[in-house]
């Protein structure tokens, strides 16, 4: 990983969730993505649907579950 290319912006993302309360909306965005389960598939039901959260929003909402 490249933490000391990264880790002060990261530090500084969850520093500032923490201090106003607020952080940028689209770190909350997600992304649905569907994979295929079988190799010929027929229907939908063959997929399953998994969900790719931002890696910011994720450290946040742990970091906040953790101290609940």
């Amino acid at each position: 990983m490249f933490w000391k290319d990264v880790g002060e912006d990261v530090w500084k993302f969850v520093f500032s969730a923490f201090s106003t309360s607020y952080f940028d909306p689209l770190a909350a965005d997600t992304l649905l993505v569907l994979i295929l389960e079988v190799d010929n598939y027929s229907r939908l039901k063959e997929f399953s649907p998994i969900s790719l959260c931002n890696v910011l929003y994720k450290l946040v909402s742990k970091v906040l579950v953790k101290r609940l």
